[in-house]
């Protein structure tokens, strides 16, 4: 079951030849090994908030820790999202992009000293004003260099008139605090799954001793969201030229009718994609449940667990059916590669960002689903309703690249 293999590398900018993987320490925990994760949440207050999960899941604390929820999102924030999380010496420090009600207005830290259960009021560390960015900021990528001069590194993005940004630039620092902003790592290219522009995702350093930024790149409609890749020899980049490694599975959409405690229903969807997960619309409250089929008959599809609700002609959706996000990507020493991607937008007037396992033989794809399941679970969440969560970043261990600071 292949997530959508890239039809047609695209041919990357010839790179210096990278030092073996022997020669480079690769410090950084694996980005799957991580305890925790910080995810943005979207639920019933109509607002983003960010939560702490653990690796079963699970919202820990079940309450929001940062954002308008937790009360330090700071003065006339609204929303807090795209988290990237780092573990200093005696803190947890969580960057964000914040929004102010008009503009994505910049980037900020908070510091927590009890293991991410609690933080205290923001940082901003690159606003909007400060760079003449006038449709605002957006996704933070922080990552460490061990042994660099200015280890802490952000990549980030200045929207353009739709949103998306189509350039990426770096930041620096030597203490995660104090940041630099230098000029454009990477541009979009010609390609029409990156026309709409590009995001990052995350950004870590391969086997080969190389560096990669993982992106979500939009058609020039922003109908559909891609996952590629861009890879430079040194973390300050430049990247080169965008590698697609899958795209979304756009014919998965069509209706579902079926009953409450039923585990059978029939599609107009011709050829489902088994043990994946879908998403039919709940009425109520603009959401969507989340659904595995695991056989079909014709139009007869059956399903691992009773429906939750009777259905007729419901909107009905692959969970990745249009839009996908690289938001954790780890290649291992055989060159296989795993990770948790967001999907969302599968069904448009409908909140669905869910997180997704994958797997795949080498980075470049094919990637499959490996679980029927979402991997972040957002139901009825601690001081919100969670009808999304998306965006999951495991926390970067750089206690032993950093000073205490005091």
């Amino acid at each position: 079951m292949v997530l959508v293999a890239a039809t047609g590398a695209l041919a990357q900018a010839e790179m210096e030849q990278a030092p073996s993987a022997t020669q480079i320490p690769i410090n950084q925990e694996p980005a799957l090994s991580s305890t925790f994760y910080f995810l943005n949440g979207y639920g019933m207050n109509r607002n983003y908030n960010l939560y702490r999960f653990d690796k079963s899941g699970l919202a820990t604390p079940s309450n929001a820790v940062i954002g308008p929820l937790a009360g330090n999102a700071g003065e006339g924030i609204i929303n807090v999202a795209h988290p990237s999380p780092i573990q200093l010496n005696d803190r947890v420090r969580v960057f964000a992009q914040r929004y102010s009600g008009s503009i994505w207005s910049d980037i900020a830290y908070w510091d927590s000293f009890d293991g991410g259960m609690t933080f205290g009021a923001p940082t901003a560390v690159i606003t909007a004003e400060s760079l003449g960015a006038r449709f605002g900021l957006a996704y933070p990528a922080v990552y460490v260099a061990p042994g660099d001069a200015e280890p802490c590194k952000m990549i980030f993005g200045t929207r353009s008139s739709n949103g998306i940004p189509t350039a990426l630039t770096l930041a620096t620092s030597s203490d995660c605090s104090t940041w630099t902003v230098h000029g454009t790592v990477f541009s979009r290219g010609d390609d029409s799954w990156q026309a709409g522009g590009i995001a990052p995702s995350s950004v870590f350093r391969r086997r080969n001793g190389n560096w990669v930024v993982a992106l979500n790149t939009y058609n020039a409609s922003l109908a559909q969201a891609h996952v590629a890749y861009a890879e430079a020899t040194s973390p300050n980049g430049p990247f080169n030229a965008a590698t697609l490694m899958a795209s979304p599975y756009t014919t998965q959409v069509g209706t579902l009718t079926g009953a409450k405690g039923e585990n059978t229903g029939t599609t107009s969807i011709g050829s489902l994609r088994l043990n994946e997960p879908y998403l039919v619309y709940r009425s109520g409250d603009q959401a969507a449940n989340i659904v595995t089929p695991i056989a079909q008959s014709g139009t007869t599809v059956t399903f691992d667990v009773p429906l939750p609700e009777t259905v007729s002609g419901a909107e009905f959706a692959h969970v990745a059916a249009n839009k996908i996000d690289p938001s954790v990507i780890e290649e291992n020493a055989d060159g296989s590669a795993t990770g948790i991607f967001t999907a969302y937008g599968a069904l448009p007037d409908v909140l669905c960002e869910y997180t997704i396992s994958v797997s795949a033989s080498a980075l470049k794809g094919p990637w499959f689903i490996t679980s029927g399941k979402v991997v972040f679970k957002p139901y009825s969440i601690g001081n919100d309703h969670i009808n999304s969560t998306e965006n999951p970043a495991p926390v970067i261990d750089a206690r032993s690249m950093l000073p205490t600071r005091h």
